[in-house]
């Protein structure tokens, strides 16, 4: 059996990945376009549908990325930075974007790092998969 913690750690960098990647193919268009690859902010002028995109899949990480908080799997200090991550991410502008890309970069080394610092108090177990 898959624990509820293994699937929002799942839900996490699956979700995660859209708008890190896109975030990244914003930054570098043009050397995507030279080189010749036909990705989203390549082939849009405006960037319309790329911000959309980033907001609407940094939107739904937001509830995704609290089930590790809310079910004791990492403590308060994750939950802060889950919430200003995906409204940074979600409404910031090419800056933000930047931001994003390191912070995000940084989130699993921090998820790992408030794991380790929190191990020790209330609220905290590891994820588990069964084979039952």
């Amino acid at each position: 059996m898959i624990s509820p913690e293994a699937v929002a750690l799942f839900l996490i960098m699956f979700i995660w990945q859209i708008p890190h990647f896109l975030a990244i193919a914003t930054l570098y268009r043009d050397d995507y376009r030279a080189g010749g690859f036909k990705m989203l902010p390549c082939i849009e002028t405006d960037l319309q549908s790329t911000s959309r995109q980033i907001i609407l899949y940094c939107m739904a990480l937001i509830p995704v990325s609290l089930v590790p908080g809310i079910t004791g799997l990492a403590g308060w200090v994750y939950l802060v930075a889950a919430v200003v991550m995906g409204i940074v991410g979600a409404f910031g502008d090419g800056t933000a974007r930047r931001m994003v890309i390191a912070f995000a970069a940084c989130a699993v080394a921090a998820f790992v790092i408030t794991r380790l610092t929190l191990s020790k108090g209330e609220g905290t177990r590891m994820v588990s998969v069964s084979a039952e």
